[in-house]
């Protein structure tokens, strides 16, 4: 049979779709697949793992994984246990995708997941019109059978929650909240380990000479201190500190504190299982009432993307450490649209290979995951040649850099990149050669200073004078999605030392008349960390930012003037508009419009010209967490014009706002920019 032409009678074709097949060596444009490609030296799984035969990609996205049927076992009961565990497997990585049975005449789809129970498949037969449109139908997010998840990013939602609910209660046994983040990170970490094959049980005598197995080795005190004491030698102290260093009379009082429950959570995250045991009445009580949860055995760590796992980890330090506020979405950013301005920053980037990244608002470590994997592949591109382990370590130690003020955040963000170098590594082993250098102060810094004032909440950090100009002209690339919150009343000590800081960069880039006619509007540090970026970044480099949409729709003075400022000094290149999309699982929780920003780090030219991408809103895709956008959500923007027709932004967005209104029938009435009655005039303008 041949593959692309039995697809071709799904609407699968070179004009619709990229289909990538994983039964050849690894190459460079495999790279977010290496977990599935079947032919490569050091293998992670079990030999007679049964792995998909290629993907089928919309928009650069793995849409609709597929399998020759022919591989299938020839019995019943185990072709569905088969299918079953290739289904869930492929539901770990983390995408709105679907997997597909194919033979000579026949289609048979059903949507990756991780529920036990698999729906009826969706049947096509090649010739009719329902095969002919399948999959632009499905690029669309119309799938014509059922068993979808209900939520965007449900392995993202999923996760987080069972996170949290283990540190939850590991927290209600006592332990302090620094430690409950390590111990739950080091037992994820060694799951991560166990699950890729890179530590395996003839390894367990090295990390925990006393466990029964690696299974084991968060058992008991002795065997939680052993392999604590392993992973800090493998990961040279920088893994995620405890009390004590984590040594035995620590495991032994945390263990007498909790009955021995602590071990209990922990080895349930290696056997991946929910834990048992006395948990308390408390606790049993809120388990109770509680929806049914998933357990830690639902995920093959082999598939689960780093990526998807920063992610976890950056709305649960924040959430963590905020346990008591009120959670708002600009604490995280989505892997989509993470993705999103990573792909079109690195997008024919001079010496790509060779750049070095910055993240001055870090958190775990999103943008810089993300940025790591496209360097190796750009180093891949270059070389020829997949590269190995010392190249891994040279782009960790020289080419990222991440600032944050969380201490949490920075752990978990070396915890991310840790992972990340395995990840990518062609073989991980002995674990003798794993040694990392120190991430602390060379890749990731923690600029919190304290204000001497106890209630004063928000610092300088990245921003701060005590961080000086070292890191100035140092950066090829600057990605982030830097704070967007309004200090408050008490912290406008602060805010006026954001807008000083504007002020002397917007000088220094223009004249003194330009910077004292400039004010941050809304005492917001968004703009203060473009402005900071504009001197990491190296000039002619490049910015990609996740920010809000009221630097582009305020019209008031010192918003406008705040905004041409911008466009007069920095080279804005494109814009995406996510006016449509906020309150929608495109960003889950984001209740502001944001915008995604991309400008190269030089003074325009005149008559320069700008994209402004506005996707609209669309339904089906939108709450499968995707952007919807086509030809018509691209305009060409003069740059100069919009200084004497400021209002060309708002109209721009309330135009295609106007649209979805009308078209779509979309009926949150705090979603309406405008009445239907002005949508007409609006529109005419």
């Amino acid at each position: 049979m041949s593959l692309l032409r039995e697809l071709s009678n799904y609407g699968i074709n070179e004009q619709g779709a990229s289909v990538r097949s994983f039964t050849n060596e690894a190459v460079p444009e495999l790279l977010d697949y290496l977990d599935l490609v079947s032919q490569r030296k050091f293998p992670l799984t079990e030999e007679n793992e049964l792995l998909p035969d290629g993907v089928a990609e919309s928009q650069g996205r793995p849409l609709l994984f597929i399998i020759n049927e022919s591989r299938l076992a020839q019995s019943p009961k185990d072709k569905e246990e088969q299918l079953r565990t290739l289904r869930r497997k492929l539901a770990c990585r983390g995408d709105r995708a679907y997997l597909a049975r194919i033979r000579p005449g026949e289609l048979s789809v059903v949507p990756v997941s991780l529920d036990d129970i698999t729906p009826e498949w969706e049947r096509y037969t090649p010739g009719t019109p329902k095969a002919l449109t399948f999959f632009s139908r499905l690029a669309l997010g119309q799938y014509d059978g059922k068993g979808e998840p209900q939520e965007a990013d449900y392995v993202f939602a999923a996760m987080f929650k069972l996170v949290w609910n283990v540190a939850d209660r590991l927290a209600s046994l006592g332990l302090e909240r620094t430690d409950v983040l390590s111990l739950m990170g080091r037992a994820l970490f060694f799951r991560f380990l166990r699950d890729r094959h890179v530590v395996r049980e003839m390894d367990c005598p090295e990390i925990a000479p006393k466990a029964a197995g690696i299974i084991d080795c968060f058992a008991n005190a002795e065997n939680a201190a052993q392999t604590s004491a392993w992973l800090n030698k493998t990961f040279n102290g920088d893994l995620l500190p405890l009390t004590e260093e984590g040594s035995i009379s620590y495991f032994k009082e945390i263990g007498k504190q909790t009955g021995g429950l602590v071990f209990t959570h922990l080895t349930a995250i290696l056997k991946g299982e929910e834990p048992s045991g006395d948990l308390g009445w408390q606790t049993l009580l809120r388990l109770r009432f509680r929806p049914e949860e998933r357990n830690w055995g639902e995920y093959d760590f082999a598939h689960v993307p780093v990526g998807l796992l920063s992610q976890v980890y950056e709305r649960f330090a924040w959430k963590w450490e905020h346990e008591t506020a009120k959670e708002t979405s600009v604490h995280y950013t989505p892997r989509n649209i993470a993705g999103t301005l990573v792909d079109e920053a690195f997008n024919k980037l001079p010496n790509a290979h060779e750049a070095r990244v910055l993240d001055p608002a870090c958190g775990a470590s999103v943008f810089l995951v993300l940025a790591f994997r496209r360097l190796y592949q750009e180093r891949w591109k270059a070389a020829k040649q997949r590269p190995n382990r010392r190249v891994i370590r040279k782009i960790l130690d020289t080419q990222l850099a991440g600032f944050d003020i969380s201490e949490s955040a920075i752990r978990l963000a070396s915890l991310s990149l840790y992972l990340t170098a395995i990840e990518l590594d062609p073989k991980p082993v002995p674990l003798a050669d794993l040694r990392f250098n120190h991430l602390r102060n060379k890749v990731l810094f923690n600029f919190r200073r304290e204000s001497i004032d106890p209630e004063e909440g928000a610092v300088a950090g990245s921003l701060g004078e005590h961080v000086g100009n070292r890191f100035d002209g140092q950066f090829d690339l600057i990605l982030s999605n830097p704070p967007w919150t309004s200090l408050k009343k008490k912290e406008q000590a602060l805010a006026a030392d954001f807008n000083r800081l504007s002020k002397a960069i917007i000088a220094r880039r223009s004249d003194a008349e330009t910077a004292n006619a400039y004010e941050n509007p809304d005492s917001c540090p968004d703009l203060p960390f473009v402005w900071k970026a504009t001197e990491w970044c190296k000039p002619g480099g490049r910015m990609a930012m996740a920010l809000p949409a009221r630097i582009l729709l305020k019209q008031e003075e010192v918003p406008r003037n705040a905004r041409e400022t911008l466009l007069r000094l920095v080279e804005v290149t494109g814009i995406i508009n996510g006016t449509n999309l906020s309150d929608t699982a495109v960003w889950p929780k984001m209740s502001q419009p944001f915008i995604l920003i991309f400008a190269r780090n030089r003074q325009p030219k005149p008559g320069q010209t700008l994209r402004l991408i506005t996707p609209q809103y669309d339904t089906s895709l939108n709450r499968k967490g995707e952007m919807r956008i086509d030809a018509k959500s691209v305009q060409p923007i003069e740059v100069e014009a919009t200084f004497s027709q400021p209002w060309i932004w708002k109209t721009l967005a309330l135009v295609v706002e106007c649209r979805w209104i009308h078209g779509e029938g979309r009926t949150n009435p705090t979603r309406r920019l405008v009445s239907q009655g002005s949508a007409g005039l609006c529109l005419r303008r």
